[in-house]
């Protein structure tokens, strides 16, 4: 019998699980196995509520800006959409680098980084004086919130009171973690995956959009119709219209010397923002009683039909009630169609390629979020039944692209 080299063999071995050993994110299957509900799981929901919290707030504050400083900033309509777009242009530019970075080394530095920074460029927004400054401050405050992944998709800290995982973890050399996560790519670029890619991407692109126009430009009409009011039978798309009217009219006249009144926006405008923000939270109660019974295709389907109704009854509200309740049922309607679409995607992804791939649709979705703020405006000066009917007619897309998702979990 041969003699073994002993040295040789244990060298080979260690090598051996040098290239096997699982990333942070690999280890969350076994994690999730190990831990039962304890003190980091509360931290970690404490967590992902604040930090849910501070991107809304860089997202939507933007909103109560545009008719309260439309004259001291100096905004029309585009760059009114324009300023509610940009900290998504940021979210996109950051969002695949961050999705490959955080898949291949963990989660908290960024979060620390990112939430860091964020809160910087929100005081700088804050205090901002004239329209670049708000603009650029914004355009980084998207751009730091998504450096700073989705809480509670934070799964390193599950094991970092293990020494011997700790251990291993601080070998793994910046190279490797380099290749393993470019190793995590390929199932990303075959089908099936490709294909779910691609389908449930395009229908976060429209349903984000709709959603965020929806959200972002509801203050600004509430606003308008707060000032002008419905009187002798006049709908919504009459109010607007002669809001743009006079715009243009200003616009044409060119009178340097005429003094800028703003339209405030009054109480109305913020209880009828909480109303729909309270609404909003209706369809999770009812979609999670009734999700593992139907189905999250057959919800998506649905929902998209009623998206598309209440986007064609906003051209004929007539009425205040009317048009918070339209406001509010699209809004509530699109925000449960984005979180079962993304579930969706969740089920279907590996979970060492999860964080890259809800990148990957969430740029899409923010380019929807990009256009449609800057189209809306633009297409809303043309005729206010545009933009509307256009809304109606992309979610009726969305209605056909459901037709085509998988029924169930795919292995």
């Amino acid at each position: 019998m041969s003699d073994i080299d002993l040295p040789t063999l244990a060298e080979r071995e260690k090598a051996k699980a040098r290239l096997e050993l699982k990333t942070p994110m690999k280890e969350i299957n076994d994690a999730l196995k190990a831990c039962t509900f304890g003190k980091f799981h509360i931290k970690l929901l404490f967590i992902a509520f604040v930090g849910f919290v501070a991107g809304i707030l860089a997202s939507s504050s933007t909103a109560y800006l545009l008719s309260n400083a439309e004259c001291d900033l100096h905004m029309n309509l585009v760059q009114k959409g324009l300023l509610n777009a940009m900290p998504y242009i940021g979210m996109l530019l950051s969002s695949i680098v961050a999705g490959f970075l955080t898949d291949a080394f963990g989660r908290k530095i960024f979060l620390t980084v990112g939430f860091g920074g964020l809160f910087i460029c929100t005081v700088i927004a804050g205090s901002s004086q004239t329209y670049e400054v708000l603009v650029t401050a914004k355009f980084f405050e998207g751009l730091l919130y998504v450096i700073a992944p989705y809480p509670h998709l934070f799964e390193k800290e599950m094991k970092e009171d293990d020494p011997e995982n700790t251990k291993a973890v601080k070998k793994v050399k910046f190279g490797e973690r380099i290749m393993t996560g470019l190793k995590n790519l390929k199932p990303l670029v075959r089908r099936p995956l490709l294909n779910y890619l691609a389908l449930i991407g395009a229908m976060q692109c429209v349903v984000l959009g709709v959603y965020n126009v929806n959200r972002l430009w509801f203050p600004q009409l509430s606003t308008i119709v707060e000032h002008y009011k419905f009187e002798d039978n006049n709908n919504l798309c009459d109010l607007l219209d002669v809001y743009t009217s006079s715009l243009k009219s200003k616009s044409v006249s060119n009178v340097t010397s005429e003094v800028c009144v703003p339209h405030v926006s009054g109480s109305e405008t913020y209880i009828n923002s909480i109303i729909i923000g309270l609404i909003c939270l209706l369809p999770y109660f009812i979609s999670g009683a009734i999700v593992n019974k139907v189905g999250k295709k057959v919800l998506l389907f649905v929902g998209g039909f009623i998206s598309v109704a209440s986007l064609l009854g906003l051209r004929w509200a007539n009425s205040k009630a009317l048009m918070v309740g339209l406001f509010s049922t699209t809004a509530a309607v699109t925000h449960t169609m984005r979180s079962l679409a993304q579930v969706t995607l969740i089920e279907l992804v590996p979970t060492a390629t999860r964080a890259l791939a809800l990148s990957l649709v969430m740029m899409t979705a923010r380019m929807g979020t990009l256009i449609g703020n800057v189209m809306f405006p633009i297409l809303l000066a043309m005729g206010c039944a545009i933009p509307f009917y256009s809304m109606a007619a992309a979610m009726a897309f969305v209605v056909f692209l459901t037709l085509f998702l998988p029924r169930g979990k795919q292995s």
